[in-house]
């Protein structure tokens, strides 16, 4: 198969959808063998340090943006008409939205669709964004011949907001770098907690803040934030210099690589992920892998795949969040079954799931 990857809105500081485009690819380039594929691979030149393959038959395409909206006009217009001209026997777009105009009768249309939470809370997002998802992301999925998602709660989603395509939709679990180990180097640093997320709304950190303020007033701890800098954050960034200021017991660490990040997993006491809805959440197999212990909220999509075998507090309880942070940080933990459910995935799985995908 004659096979295009667009990765064009990965952006340089990326998160999940990022991970997911670039282990993707790597899967791809291991399964070779098997499946003797062209890859041409569209991305943004700031990404391109990321992608090494040493495959004549995965072609990459890098273009460098003055702007977001360059890069938007680029992957409606000029992109469709060079994928027309190509004729490609799958077109998969791998961060929501395809071009709109491609020849669906000559090329397969594929997306993966990360969530529909812009649908179900639409004040987390700028507006801008907003309508920018609101209209590509359901065109994409009204012209898509597959759906691929990360979860069963993204599954279901679709379901609810477009029942009538339902049928398209395959469920592809994900899986954790393998930098993400628990053997390796560590940085020497002070006793902390640590969560990977864009400070923006609906990710939980209110709640976080909230809990670690009365650990901050028993404890010496600390809370790493590693992640990109995300929007609508003005009120979480004022909760976070008032905490500073009483107990200097949080660090932005900003964006982060995947072998700086390894060693910051590791070395933590540990890892909280306290969004209540996310398409998957990566960071959480991320955390198991490097065998540490995770606190996550208790709800069926965190139960499902975690495989029930991490912490769980309960968001409806006032206080749940601070009882679990203290018990866990005083306690040793023994992690192992958390590493033998999350090692049983493999982004080289993830890739022959999607190959297959594209045979249907």
């Amino acid at each position: 198969m004659k096979i295009c990857l667009d990765l064009l809105p990965i952006p340089e500081e990326y998160g999940g959808s990022g991970r997911y485009a670039l282990n993707l690819i790597k899967g791809f380039s291991e399964l070779y063998g098997l499946y003797p594929n062209k890859y041409i691979i569209y991305l943004n030149s700031i990404i391109k340090k990321h992608v090494s393959i040493d495959n004549n038959n995965f072609i990459i395409n890098s273009r460098s943006f003055k702007s977001k909206i360059a890069r938007i006009r680029f992957e409606q217009n000029k992109l469709v008409k060079l994928v027309n001209t190509e004729e490609f026997d799958v077109f998969h777009a791998i961060a929501n939205i395809l071009p709109l105009k491609i020849n669906a009768e000559k090329t397969k249309l594929i997306a993966t669709v990360h969530d529909l939470l812009f649908l179900k809370n639409p004040t987390r997002y700028p507006i801008t964004k907003y309508q920018y998802y609101k209209h590509y992301v359901s065109k994409t999925i009204s012209i898509s011949h597959k759906i691929i998602v990360d979860s069963e709660y993204t599954k279901n989603d679709i379901e609810t907001y477009f029942p009538e395509e339902k049928e398209k939709v395959r469920v592809i679990p994900l899986a954790p770098d393998p930098t993400f180990r628990p053997d390796g180097d560590n940085v020497q640093t002070e006793d902390f907690i640590l969560t990977v997320a864009a400070l923006e709304p609906g990710k939980g950190f209110e709640d976080l803040l909230t809990a670690l303020e009365q650990t901050f007033r028993e404890r010496k701890i600390k809370l790493f934030i590693a992640g990109p800098k995300g929007w609508k954050n003005k009120k979480i960034m004022k909760k976070i210099l008032n905490l500073n200021k009483a107990y200097n017991g949080i660090k932005l660490l900003g964006f982060i690589p995947n072998q700086e990040l390894a060693k910051i997993y590791r070395s933590a006491r540990l890892f909280i992920y306290p969004s209540l809805q996310e398409g998957f959440g990566l960071p959480v197999i991320e955390a198991m892998a490097s065998g540490i212990p995770v606190l996550v909220p208790d709800t069926d999509h965190y139960r499902k795949i975690t495989g029930g075998k991490t912490s769980y507090f309960n968001p409806k309880i006032k206080d749940d969040l601070f009882l679990k942070i203290n018990k866990i940080i005083s306690s040793e933990q023994n992690n192992s079954n958390a590493l033998t459910w999350v090692n049983q995935y493999t982004w080289k799985d993830v890739a022959k799931k999607t190959l297959e995908v594209y045979k249907e």
